[in-house]
């Protein structure tokens, strides 16, 4: 029978291993090996001395905890490792006074489903991932800070797309629900912008750890035109391309190709799930 314990750097060797023979060999989470070892906290499942499976807890800003990077040996699936981890990191996050657990899965994934479920973590929404190219337009960017006051709160209660997300919107590696000490949050970390009654959530990395991405989440006015900002904004600033998720409905994604979006291989249609804790 496996235990569960924290990995740490000297441990690096076996994780990727692990990761590796899960996943295979280009399983992008071996590329972020500094994240996932050193600014976030990672578990192992060790049966004796073999580690059969991993998960990564990262603490969110709206004072959720962010489970991520489940990997289970093949020949150890459907034995409870993954269920054994998310405990495991739930009494983590209820001993760090985390107001509640939570996790994205794609909805074809039936083990992952199965798993969430089975651990008390419900269905919140839905999401579409998607990315764009920076726009070839030289103009400067009209994106700028914006302050969290009522009328901003009042325009972002007002827009549409956040109730088709039950309010919860991907920001620095994990979801968040938006809520007025959240806005105030996201103000001081420079990460609301935008122009006239135009809001949006953009910052640098879509994952924390990705520099050259910029990540944009709509948040006020009209969703083409923040999108489709967004573009000249990642030239301005030099960045690869933009991502985004964005509720997963026919006519937000429909919008979004139309200013030049894909959808991208992974999250084409991702499940967000959250257990709130005491």
């Amino acid at each position: 029978m496996w235990v569960t314990r924290q990995v740490t750097m000297r441990n690096k060797d076996a994780w990727i291993a692990l990761c590796r023979a899960s996943v295979g060999p280009d399983d992008y989470v071996v590329d972020f090996l500094d994240h996932f070892l050193g600014r976030a906290i990672t578990y192992v499942a060790l049966d004796g001395d073999r580690f059969v499976g991993t998960m990564t807890y990262t603490e969110l800003l709206d004072g959720a905890a962010w489970l991520s990077a489940a990997r289970t040996l093949p020949e150890y699936r459907g034995k409870g490792v993954a269920s054994d981890l998310v405990r495991s990191l739930e009494g983590l996050a209820v001993s760090r006074g985390r107001n509640a657990l939570r996790l994205w899965t794609a909805a074809s994934n039936a083990a992952g489903t199965a798993t969430f479920r089975k651990n008390g973590l419900s269905e919140v929404a839905r999401f579409t991932r998607m990315k764009a190219e920076p726009s070839p337009e030289t103009a400067a960017s009209r994106y700028r800070p914006l302050r969290a006051d009522a009328d901003l709160q009042a325009a972002i209660e007002d827009f549409g797309i956040l109730s088709l997300s039950q309010g919860y919107v991907s920001y620095d590696y994990g979801f968040v629900r938006v809520d007025r000490d959240l806005l105030r949050s996201l103000q001081e970390a420079g990460a609301l912008l935008g122009w006239d009654a135009q809001v949006a959530l953009v910052s640098g990395a879509s994952e924390g750890y990705v520099e050259e991405v910029l990540e944009v989440e709509p948040l006020a006015g009209s969703l083409a035109a923040l999108l489709a900002e967004t573009r000249i904004h990642a030239k301005t600033h030099g960045k690869a391309r933009v991502e985004t998720f964005l509720p997963h409905d026919p006519a937000i994604l429909e919008t979004a190709r139309k200013v030049g979006f894909t959808n991208m291989e992974w999250g084409q249609e991702a499940i967000l799930c959250e257990k709130r804790l005491a």
